[in-house]
């Protein structure tokens, strides 16, 4: 692949993560994404959910189906919600401690994969937007001490 296509590895400054997070409805999910949003710990959110297409249509909703043990016994939850969480890596920890404590599941799901490549201004955009403080012992802004 050429230089021009601009397709680069992320540097220590720009390292970003894409974060699967599964939820029980999209309403859960969306809260989530508003949340860690807003808070700007993650850049974007991605939720994916049935609803119109970009003709006016409607498209049929995407269905997960987890398969799962829990407490010794295998476990079937149907439908979830996937969200997609693009946030730079220095902000790991305390995204993932702010999903865990908006989220209605006691063990939610919440895998980090590293972004190893892609668009140079996609992965500055993400480090400009998501700047909140990144130490997992701190609240989220706006977020006093006595917590939720």
């Amino acid at each position: 692949m050429s230089a021009a296509a601009a397709d680069v590895a992320a540097d220590a400054e720009t390292a970003i993560v894409a974060v699967l997070v599964t939820a029980p409805d999209e309403a859960a999910a969306q809260k989530i994404a508003d949340a860690v949003v807003g808070e700007r710990l993650a850049a974007c959110a991605n939720v994916f959910c049935g609803g119109g297409g970009a003709g006016g249509g409607v498209a049929a909703a995407p269905v997960l189906r987890s398969t799962y043990w829990w407490q010794g016994k295998l476990c079937r939850a149907e439908p979830e919600t996937l969200m997609l969480l693009k946030a730079p890596a220095r902000n790991l920890p305390a995204l993932t401690r702010r999903v865990k404590e908006l989220h209605p599941y006691d063990e939610p799901a919440i895998s980090a994969l590293p972004v190893v490549g892609g668009s140079e201004s996609f992965f500055r955009w993400v480090a400009a937007e998501a700047t909140a403080p990144s130490n997992p012992s701190a609240p989220p802004p706006g977020e006093n001490s006595g917590g939720l």
